[in-house]
């Protein structure tokens, strides 16, 4: 705990950055589970300590990841990406069919739309399997 009060220290002796450099943080809550959604506190802990990294190091490390799998000759070293990369993000949410003013859908309509897809793979497993397991 000692190091992160160090380093809001020092970042708050820092001169403040224009906004567009300025460092974004965010407040992530983990669920008590492992899901097809996120993975528990207890998970991120046990991967971190295995590494013998911080849980934070473990998630920019994750996203990095992410990021170079969905991101066309991501440079790590550039700081920005190129508009021809912008173009393919933007590009892939109107295929989604959002607008970017729009919000992501809610977590309640995606279990919904899950339920929807499971339910159509249920009634095609039915399909495909012969009644009574083949035996007449």
């Amino acid at each position: 705990m000692q190091d992160k009060q160090r380093a809001v220290k020092v970042a708050a002796s820092l001169p403040t950055p224009p906004p567009e450099t300025a460092m974004k943080s965010f407040t992530i809550t983990l669920e008590d589970i492992n899901s097809a959604f996120g993975i528990s506190a207890e998970t991120l802990s046990a991967i971190a300590k295995s590494y013998g990294v911080s849980e934070e190091q473990i998630i920019m490390r994750a996203l990095t990841q992410w990021a170079k799998t969905e991101i066309p000759d991501l440079d790590l070293d550039t700081p920005h990406l190129s508009q021809d990369q912008l173009n393919i993000l933007l590009e892939r949410r109107r295929k989604l069919g959002a607008s970017d003013e729009a919000n992501s859908p809610s977590l309640h309509d995606m279990f919904k739309q899950m339920a929807r897809e499971q339910g159509a793979a249920d009634e095609n497993d039915a399909m495909l399997k012969p009644p009574h397991g083949g035996n007449s």
